[in-house]
């Protein structure tokens, strides 16, 4: 049986919120998220935008699936919806078993970021340790504070003391052998290096730009104030601020949009996508050439703390840079 709820989105509402086929949804013809209810595996996508909310779900093991589309910014609702077609469709269907799970230990990243711009960030915010002790499975995401006590039962699924799922294991067509969270997030086993390799990078992105802020100020103060006007030494310090202020400008443009403006400014050619394409493409830019005029001007005279700390704010800023070029930030047209 396939239930379907429809309504039509006015032509009007639909132009305004147009939004292009682009980089900000690459990748979701390939969001079909399991998800277990009553040890029943549902696969699918569901989600909203501004003005619209939408779910659809099915169960391949068993033919029967339901679409739901309506107005509004009421999730709820569409929750709602989605759980009493769910109890509906399971309620006279047999439960089927599936094999024992493997051993789960190690660390996990993200694999399913929805939106390729925020890539870099979900990766290191949602990776997670996990370990057994006895029967019991330990979940632990690593930027937090308490690990999470789960249970296994016979169909690879994990849940919390009250019963709740919160993780089950599932075979991917594209990742494989993968775990899913309870908020739909695909979790892929990585090597403890890349794990404490993002770690390092989360903890350099919060220091290092602290560091090269002060360092710049100082530099500045002792060149309009101090007796002799080393300019190198001053540059040396002026480059890698120059280097994350574009950063700093493109945080600060989004910081100050709404939900609903993000999905417009990001999807279509706009002042915010032009600053990101232009900003990120930027900061690659003056981090290698950071890199090049220190190198060409290694044996100028100044203060050794100063001139160490910009070779390391340096070096830094090129490890950033290597970063987001492979996780496709750099010079990212969110608009194509």
């Amino acid at each position: 049986m396939f239930f379907s709820f429809l309504q039509c989105f006015p032509r009007a509402i639909a132009e305004s919120l147009s939004i292009n086929n682009s980089e900000l949804f690459k990748n979701q013809g390939l969001g079909n998220v399991p998800s277990y209810y009553k040890s029943f595996l549902y696969r699918g996508h569901g989600g909203s935008v501004p003005g619209s909310n939408a779910d659809f779900q099915y169960l391949p093991k068993y033919n029967i699936g339901y679409a739901i589309m309506i107005n509004g910014d009421n999730e709820s609702l569409l929750d709602e919806l989605s759980y009493l077609i769910k109890e509906y469709q399971t309620k006279d269907t047999k439960k089927k078993i599936y094999k024992p799970n493997q051993d789960l230990s190690g660390y996990y990243i993200s694999v399913n970021c929805k939106f390729d711009l925020f890539k870099f960030k979900d990766k290191i915010k949602t990776l997670t340790k996990i370990w057994y002790q006895g029967d019991t499975l330990f979940v632990k995401n690593v930027l937090g504070q308490y690990p999470l006590k789960l249970y296994s039962n016979e169909n690879n699924v994990f849940k919390t003391k009250s019963g709740r799922t919160y993780l089950f294991q599932e075979t991917d067509p594209v990742e494989g052998k993968v775990l899913y969270g309870n908020i739909g997030i695909m979790f892929k086993k990585t090597s403890p290096i890349y794990a404490y390799t993002l770690l390092s990078i989360f903890w350099a992105l919060l220091i290092i730009p602290l560091t090269i802020i002060i360092f710049a100020v100082i530099s500045l103060l002792i060149y309009l104030f101090g007796k002799k006007k080393n300019k190198i030494a001053l540059w040396f310090s002026l480059w890698p601020l120059i280097s994350i202020a574009f950063l700093f400008i493109i945080v600060l443009f989004m910081s100050e949009q709404t939900r609903f403006d993000l999905f417009l400014l990001l999807g279509n050619i706009s002042w915010l996508s032009l600053s990101i394409f232009i900003g990120t493409i930027g900061f690659a830019l003056t981090s290698f050439w950071t890199i090049y005029y220190i190198y060409i001007n290694r044996k100028a005279k100044m203060t050794k703390i100063l001139y160490y700390h910009s070779v390391l704010a340096a070096l830094f800023n090129m490890i950033f840079t290597i970063y987001f070029f492979n996780n496709g930030l750099i010079g990212i047209m969110t608009w194509i």
